[in-house]
């Protein structure tokens, strides 16, 4: 097998890795098994994209410029927010990213498309940001 083969093979592994952390993260006796399936799944498809041909010096950098920011933002909020908190934080943290993710600038005005309830929220305490979506 060439290189790219192994690289294709390990890119599949890593997304069953994150087919099965999902599956067993929806039950409280495999959670552990779930998070630790996603971990390497994870782990698996950063060592592929480090071994991809076309990968440039600038490429390495942004990547190690990555995972850099993710730990400093990821591991405090692991040390310090309790595990019992995460189902009422998780919303919280991701309907303002949802929100800015989503946002879209036209020649006049913004316009915002949320389509959950956390997110909508958020918009209408920050109207003056966005219109209405249309």
């Amino acid at each position: 097998m060439d290189r790219m083969n192994w690289i294709n093979l390990a890119y599949l592994v890593a997304g069953l890795g994150f087919v099965f952390s999902l599956k067993w993260m929806t039950a409280a006796s495999t959670a552990r098994r779930g998070v630790l399936a996603g971990e390497i799944g994870f782990g698996i498809a950063i060592v592929a994209t480090l071994f991809w041909p076309g990968i440039t010096t600038e490429g390495y950098i942004l990547i190690a410029v990555a995972a850099l920011i993710g730990s400093a933002i990821g591991i405090p909020l692991g040390l310090l927010v309790p595990m019992t908190a995460m189902p009422q934080r998780t919303p919280s943290a991701a309907s303002p990213l949802r929100w800015s993710v989503s946002r879209t600038t036209t020649s006049s005005r913004t316009t915002c498309r949320c389509s959950t309830p956390a997110c909508s929220a958020w918009r209408s305490a920050s109207d003056s940001w966005c219109s209405p979506a249309a």
